[in-house]
């Protein structure tokens, strides 16, 4: 493994994961649910689907920058932690 890469792909495909999971329920789960609705009332129907895929992207862009940003924060406070080993007072 290359020591410039900082983040393994398995990790990327756990973030991945995590944040479709909340996509998946908002644009197809929910959607379906809500399919009586949406189909009876027109001008309903088209504000609620685009709301619906609004916010699946929206959780999935959020959990993603999360779940990328928790371990870089992890890394940085671990990278930190070894330096001040080092350090001599």
């Amino acid at each position: 493994m290359n020591k410039l890469q900082s983040i393994e792909y398995f990790h990327a495909f756990d973030i991945h994961s995590n944040s479709f999971v909340p996509f998946y329920l908002f644009t197809n789960v929910v959607q379906y649910f809500l399919l009586p609705f949406i189909i009876k009332y027109e001008k309903l129907s088209l504000i609620l689907g685009n709301t619906l895929y609004a916010l699946g992207t929206a959780m999935y862009f959020t959990v993603t920058i999360s779940g990328y940003f928790c371990k870089l924060f992890f890394l940085f406070i671990i990278n930190y932690l070894k330096f001040t080993q080092h350090c001599h007072l």
